[in-house]
C-alpha cells in the first residue's frame, strides 16, 4: 500500500482528499484493490464541492466510477491514482467508488452553517470568529461541585468568539512570526503521560489538529499577537451553552450523548488504551485530539465545546468566587495559584463535560489534552 502523496493535498483549496482501504474479489488472479481516505478534515462537512481521491491497484482499468447520491461520474486514474471534484448537498451523502467491480462507499456529512453573514468575523490570525450576543445568562449549576454554586445571573457585553480550537497551522505562524518556541509537555505514549513535543509525534501534530502542550502563558502570548485575548470564564460559559439555557451538556441534557456530539473518551479509546473509564456505546472514532470541527455544533456555531481538548480561560481560579462574582463582565479574582480551564477533552468523561464544570492548573502546566481558542 502507497501512501496519498502531498501533491493531491494541494489539488484545491476546497478538496479534501478522502481514503478508505477496501479489497474485493475481482475476476483476475489478482486482486484489485480500491483505497480511498475517511474525511481528511471538517472541510468536508462544510463545503458544497470537495475532492475525493485515493488509488487502485492490480488492475488495467483507466477509470473509476464515483456514484454520489445517486448520480454517476467518472476519474481518470494516473499511474494508480485519481481523484475528482464531487458536490455535496445538505445532510448525509453517500459516495461509492467502483473498479472491476469492486465497491466500496464512505458517508460524508454536510452541515448547512445557520449563523448570518453579518455576525461573521475573521479574526487577525485569520480565523472565523462569530458574534456572541450581549445579555444574561444563567452561570453555574446546583448538581456539581460546590464551586459551580451557586447560580447566578450574569450579563455579558457582546464579544466574537473563535469559531474553532486554535490549530497547529495558526499557531507555526505565531511561532515563526515571533521566535515562539515549539510546544513542550506532557503527551500520552503507550498509555503513560511522558515528556516530549507533539509537533514530533503524528498523533498530535497534524495542521488541523488543535496546538496542545501549550501553557496559559503560552495561549496569552498567542492572543496578544492575534490582537485578541483569551475568554473570561464567563464567556466561556455562556458562548458553550449556545443560548440553552440551564442545561447540562452543550447538546442539552440528554445522556449518553448524541451521535456526532464530540470527541470524549470513547469506545475507541478503549480498543487503543484499554480504559475502563470511558463512556459506554459511545464512539467518536478518535483516540486522541480530532481535527477542529469534526462534530456537531452548538447553538452559536461554535465547534468543540465540549471535549477534543480542554481550553484555558483568562481567569485566576478561586472555588468561592460565584457567590461574590460581579453581576456584570465578571473577570475573575485579581489574583491567584491557578488558572481556570473549562470543557473538558480526548482524555475525559462524562463529568468534564458538563457545561458549568469549572477545573484548573498552575499557569505553566502543559499537556496534550490542553488548548485555547480566542476572543475579541
Amino acid at each position: 500500500m502507497k501512501s496519498i502523496n502531498s501533491m493531491r493535498i494541494l489539488v484545491t483549496a476546497l478538496c479534501v482528499i478522502i481514503l478508505i482501504g477496501i479489497a474485493g474479489c475481482g475476476d483476475t488472479e489478482t486482486e484489485t484493490i480500491v483505497h480511498i481516505t475517511e474525511p481528511y478534515d471538517n472541510i468536508s462537512t462544510q463545503e458544497t464541492t470537495i475532492c475525493v481521491g485515493g488509488y487502485v491497484e492490480n488492475t488495467d482499468t483507466q477509470t473509476v466510477q464515483i456514484t454520489v447520491n445517486g448520480k454517476e461520474q467518472q476519474a481518470n486514474i494516473y499511474n494508480g491514482d485519481f481523484y475528482a471534484t464531487v458536490t455535496l448537498t445538505d445532510g448525509d451523502n453517500i459516495i461509492i467508488i467502483s473498479v472491476d467491480g469492486i465497491t466500496d462507499q464512505v458517508n460524508i456529512t454536510k452541515i448547512k452553517r445557520q449563523t448570518a453573514g453579518e455576525n461573521d468575523i475573521i479574526g487577525q490570525d485569520d480565523a472565523p470568529m462569530v458574534l456572541i450576543p450581549a445579555g444574561e445568562f444563567q452561570m453555574g449549576s446546583d448538581d456539581g461541585n460546590d464551586d459551580e454554586k451557586p447560580i447566578h445571573t450574569v450579563y455579558l457585553d457582546a464579544f466574537y468568539m473563535d469559531i474553532y480550537e486554535v490549530t497547529n497551522a495558526q499557531y507555526k505562524k505565531f511561532a515563526q512570526a515571533t521566535g515562539h518556541e515549539e510546544p513542550e509537555g506532557y503527551i500520552y505514549v503507550n498509555d503513560d503521560w511522558v515528556w516530549g513535543k507533539p509537533w514530533s509525534d503524528k498523533k498530535y501534530n497534524g495542521d488541523n489538529q488543535p496546538v496542545v502542550c501549550v501553557s496559559w502563558y503560552d495561549a496569552k502570548a498567542y492572543a496578544d499577537w492575534a490582537g485578541e485575548r483569551l475568554p473570561t470564564e464567563a464567556e466561556r460559559e455562556k458562548a458553550a451553552r449556545g443560548g440553552l439555557a440551564g442545561k447540562r451538556y452543550v447538546w442539552g441534557d440528554e445522556w449518553a450523548p448524541p451521535k456526532n456530539a464530540g470527541n470524549f473518551a470513547d469506545e475507541t479509546a478503549r480498543k487503543v488504551f484499554g480504559w475502563d473509564r470511558i463512556i459506554n456505546d459511545y464512539d467518536d472514532g478518535y483516540a486522541y485530539a480530532s481535527p477542529v470541527g469534526k462534530f456537531t455544533p452548538n447553538g452559536y456555531m461554535l465547534y468543540d465545546m465540549a471535549g477534543n481538548v480542554c481550553e484555558w480561560c483568562a481567569d485566576w481560579y478561586d472555588e468561592n468566587y460565584y457567590a461574590n462574582s460581579p453581576e456584570s463582565n465578571p473577570k475573575g479574582p485579581d489574583s491567584g495559584n491557578y488558572k481556570v480551564i473549562r470543557g473538558g477533552s480526548w482524555f475525559y468523561d462524562a463529568y468534564y463535560l458538563r457545561v458549568a464544570g469549572r477545573f484548573s492548573y498552575f499557569p505553566s502546566y502543559v499537556s496534550a489534552n490542553i488548548g485555547f481558542r480566542c476572543v475579541q
